[in-house]
C-alpha cells in the first residue's frame, strides 16, 4: 500500500504513465490473496456462499483494482471522493454493527471520524495543516496562471488590416 501512495505523489508531481499505475496497482492488489486476505464467502449475496479459490483470489484482484481506479477518478472534484468515502464507511460501519462485528465497525468508524475531524496534536499544527493545503492550491492556480500567460506571450498579436473593422 506504501507503494501505491507513493506513486500516487509522484504521479500528482511529476507524471506517471497509466500502464504503469495500473501495473503498480495489480501488484498491490495481488498482495492481499498472497497474505491470506480474499473473498472467499459471498454470504448468501446472489445465491452464493463459499467461493473456490480459483475464483476467490481473481475476483479479490479485480474488486481492489476496481476500487481504486473508481476512487482515483473522482478524486478530481473537490470533496467528492472523500465524501463517497465517508459515506461507504458510515454504511459499513452500521451494517458490521447489525452483524455484531465490533472490531470491523470500530475500524469503520474510527477510519470515518479521522477523515472528517482530523485530531491536531497541538493547536498551531491544526491552523498550518489547513494553510499548506490553502498554499498548495494557491501553487497550484498559480502555476496555471503562469503557464497561460506564456502560451499567451507566445502568440503574436497581428496588427489589424487597413480598412478592416475588428
Amino acid at each position: 500500500m506504501t507503494l501505491l501512495y507513493l506513486t500516487g505523489i509522484k504521479d500528482d508531481l511529476v507524471g506517471v504513465r497509466y500502464s504503469r499505475k495500473f501495473m503498480i496497482q495489480v501488484f498491490c492488489a495481488c498482495l492481499f490473496p498472497l497474505s491470506g486476505l480474499w473473498v472467499n464467502d459471498f454470504y448468501g449475496l446472489l445465491g452464493l456462499h463459499s467461493l473456490p479459490f480459483w475464483f476467490g483470489m481473481p475476483f479479490t484482484v479485480l474488486a481492489v483494482v476496481f476500487t481504486t481506479n473508481a476512487i482515483n477518478l473522482i478524486d478530481g472534484i473537490d470533496g467528492l471522493a472523500s465524501g463517497l468515502s465517508g459515506i461507504a464507511l458510515v454504511i459499513l460501519g452500521v451494517l458490521f454493527m447489525e452483524r455484531e462485528l465490533w472490531t470491523y465497525s470500530m475500524f469503520s468508524f474510527s477510519a470515518r471520524y479521522n477523515k472528517v475531524i482530523p485530531q491536531p496534536s497541538n493547536k498551531n499544527s491544526g491552523s498550518n495543516s489547513q494553510t499548506s493545503s490553502n498554499s498548495h492550491r494557491t501553487n497550484k492556480r498559480s502555476v496555471r496562471t503562469k503557464q497561460k500567460e506564456k502560451s499567451i506571450a507566445g502568440k503574436k498579436e497581428t496588427p489589424p488590416k487597413r480598412g478592416t473593422a475588428r
